[in-house]
């Protein structure tokens, strides 16, 4: 396994990679995450797909393009992108592994229901699995694509589903679902290739879900968690410099002399009091989060607008790599 990344150089080790895995809590931006990250190596040159695990279907709104389905379809300037669906991936196994030729599943539906229950984790591997065979995909030779960026599970699935297929080697222990599930968990766990980064926000119940998540895959499975994107912190409208004199101003003696001369000021005040409450409470969750994760972290401020399309995804795109320059 390879050493973990040296602390603030995250999103360049994350270029370096073959997949992406985002997983987080819902609502932590892990999707326009997800989008922004593809975004940003495709400017740099690479052929990139994003997977979309859950079939929300939301992923291609960042880009200002229709639905995708199960066949890679183009968002961006070299940014393909694919939703996962149980019976289109059925039918592509079927077809590539088994050596069966295409057909509709309809009379074969129960019996595949049958066959994923009474086999814990295919369900799982069958996702998984699309991922690691678009990783392997070669065309005239070369890789079909440059990077995968995959917008993960949530925090409740991603560990069962990353970890199925090396509990199906166990479980199975020969013929082409054991070989194949091995060089699955083969690639999950290799940090050469794949990298799973945790996404979270500064608040409680979001912090205390990635510390639990990162010590599920550490308890569970051999897949070791490569790096956290810590969303959504406030800007700072000021220079850094002048936080003392904001305090000074919203707290301190400054206050009454504010009121003094200016009556009117007091909502400006409370807006301070709110804004210096919000950068308490990050830095505060930044701590509890690098202290228990240990993690190389990449810090995104939250980008104030009301539409996600790809404008928002370039602004996104753009702000973390000067983030990550920082």
């Amino acid at each position: 396994m390879a050493a973990m990344p040296d602390r603030g150089s995250l999103l360049e080790q994350l270029m370096e990679r073959r997949v992406v895995i985002l997983t987080g809590k819902g609502g932590v931006g892990k999707s326009t995450t997800s989008a922004a990250l593809a975004l940003v190596a495709a400017k740099r040159g690479k052929r990139v797909l994003l997977i979309e695990i859950d079939a929300k279907g939301n992923v291609p709104d960042f880009f200002d393009v229709k639905r995708v389905g199960f066949k890679a379809r183009r968002l961006a300037n070299n940014v393909y992108g694919l939703s996962m669906q149980a019976d289109e991936s059925m039918r592509e196994y079927l077809t590539i592994y088994m050596h069966l030729p295409g057909f509709s599943l309809r009379p074969l539906e129960g019996f595949m229901r049958y066959v994923s229950s009474a086999i814990p984790g295919l369900k799982e591997m069958l996702i998984t699995g699309k991922v690691a065979y678009e990783e392997r995909a070669r065309e005239d030779g070369a890789p079909r694509w440059d990077m995968i960026v995959v917008d993960g599970a949530p925090t409740g699935h991603v560990v069962s589903q990353l970890n199925a297929a090396r509990e199906l080697t166990e479980l199975v222990k020969s013929g082409p679902i054991h070989d194949q599930s091995v060089w699955m968990a083969e690639l999950f766990r290799d940090q050469d290739r794949c990298a799973v980064v945790l996404v979270t926000i500064p608040e409680e119940m979001p912090a205390n879900e990635t510390i639990d998540l990162h010590q599920r895959f550490l308890d569970e499975t051999e897949i070791r968690p490569f790096g956290l994107i810590l969303n959504q912190l406030q800007p700072l409208p000021l220079p850094a410099g002048e936080l003392p004199e904001l305090r000074s101003a919203v707290r301190g003696k400054g206050r009454k002399e504010l009121l003094a001369a200016h009556e009117e000021a007091e909502p400006l005040l409370q807006a301070g009091e709110m804004l210096l409450e919000r950068l308490e409470a990050a830095a505060q969750f930044k701590e509890i989060l690098q202290r228990a994760l240990k993690l190389p972290t990449l810090e995104v401020p939250y980008i104030f607008e009301r539409r996600h399309g790809l404008a928002f995804t370039r602004e996104l795109a753009a702000v973390m790599q000067a983030e990550a320059r920082e």
